[in-house]
């Protein structure tokens, strides 16, 4: 290649205007040396003379100013990186991802929305005032009051009972008694009124009237006997009357009782239910005080893991931007190699060692931000998972709890 700059009978020559050497291209950002460009004069100094001497015409060459070097892919800038992280955490700030987004649980533990039971929505427990806790309590002195009345009631209730069953039983007893008694006198009768049917057979035959008149006062014997034992089936009868009274009369009073145990015993009921609410409302409302704070807890945890998955989603883009400008830093830093191994000129020889010394500095300086980087991705690694083991631990407290308010609520509701 021509030499820019020329010795000609023991002078130095410097280059027409058109075959200047342009170095303003090169960045002298390394530290700085006496070294001057003899070209880069003050307008006002000594002009050297020159004699016009013809420069032969040779073949254009590429030079270090017409080489086209690698240009860096224009990064975002600090300020564009803050502007998208601010959309990005704007489009967030009313709901954050769930916790199988953020990795803070495993896909294959996600079930369905009725049955994820962090995300089911809580019965709404409002807060108590003052004068409404303290009705409360006296609703449930109340209870408690009504209630050992009840109890007392029942109680004397069952002694009331006793008698009325005892009599009953031997009531029962008693007309099972009478009725054999019926039976057999009945069946005593059937026997004699067979014997009056003889009687008056053989009444029937006898013509003798002495032996007639005997015949016919054996029949009155035995016509007696049928009329004595009916006025016994007539009492015994009236006294199954008599005892059928008393049964019903005992069977009411006994309904009577039995009417005022059923009352009672709903308003025990009723007594226990309402105190139960009560007492469940009170522990649902005791379970959610112990969740709200764990709720706040899992809410800044998974900001946390938000915050460390766009730190570490910057970071990962800080080593491709860093990548890139390696990449493209060291093919420049080829280029300017490969030029120095082509040209002899020695400003432009120079020019280029400070070019590549520069391009080798800002390689280091890429080199040290990328071991940083990869230290901070390191970091954001070892924090989400203490992130997700702590939120692990938060949200089994959590589950529980709910688990447990949702048991109250579904007795609540029964």
């Amino acid at each position: 290649m021509e030499k820019d700059l020329r010795e000609v009978n023991g002078e130095t020559i410097y280059p027409k205007e058109d075959e200047s050497v342009d170095l303003s291209s090169f960045s002298f950002n390394g530290p700085k040396t006496n070294y001057e460009p003899a070209i880069i004069q003050n307008e006002e100094a000594e002009q050297i003379p020159v004699p016009e001497i013809p420069v032969p015409e040779v073949e254009e060459t590429t030079t270090f100013e017409n080489i086209e070097l690698p240009i860096d892919e224009e990064e975002p800038t600090v300020e564009e990186v803050n502007e998208e992280e601010e959309e990005e955490l704007e489009e967030y700030s009313d709901t954050l991802p769930s916790a199988i987004d953020l990795g803070l649980e495993d896909k294959e533990e996600e079930v369905e929305e009725e049955e994820n039971i962090l995300e089911k929505e809580l019965p709404i427990v409002e807060e108590k005032t003052v004068e409404e806790v303290n009705e409360e309590e006296e609703i449930l002195k109340t209870i408690a009051e009504r209630t050992f009345d009840a109890e007392n009631g029942l109680k004397m209730i069952e002694n009331e009972k006793e008698p009325f069953e005892k009599r009953k039983e031997e009531i029962k007893e008693e007309m099972d008694n009478i009725r054999k008694k019926i039976e057999f006198i009945i069946e005593k009768k059937d026997v004699i009124e067979s014997d009056k049917k003889a009687i008056e057979e053989k009444e029937a035959k006898t013509e003798d009237p002495n032996e007639k008149r005997n015949v016919e006062k054996e029949r009155w014997k035995v016509e007696d006997k049928i009329k004595e034992l009916e006025h016994e089936i007539y009492d015994k009868e009236d006294q199954l009357k008599s005892l059928d009274l008393q049964l019903k009369e005992c069977e009411l009073n006994s309904e009577k009782i039995l009417v005022r145990e059923k009352e009672l015993n709903e308003e025990l009921e009723i007594l226990r239910r309402d105190k139960e609410v009560i007492i469940l409302t009170q522990a649902k409302k005791d379970l959610q005080e112990r969740l709200e704070p764990l709720e706040k807890e899992i809410e800044a945890i998974k900001k946390e893991m938000f915050d460390n998955t766009k730190q570490q989603d910057k970071a990962e883009r800080n080593l491709a931007a860093i990548a890139s400008k390696e990449t493209s830093t060291e093919e420049e830093i080829r280029v300017v190699e490969r030029r120095q191994s082509e040209t002899n000129d020695e400003n432009v020889l120079r020019g280029l060692t400070q070019r590549r010394i520069d391009l080798e500095d800002k390689r280091r300086e890429l080199e040290k931000e990328r071991w940083d980087t990869e230290d901070k991705m390191g970091d954001f690694d070892f924090r989400r998972k203490m992130i997700k083991e702590k939120y692990q631990e938060v949200a089994s407290q959590a589950k529980q709890i709910r688990i447990e308010i949702f048991a109250i609520e579904d007795k609540i509701n029964k």
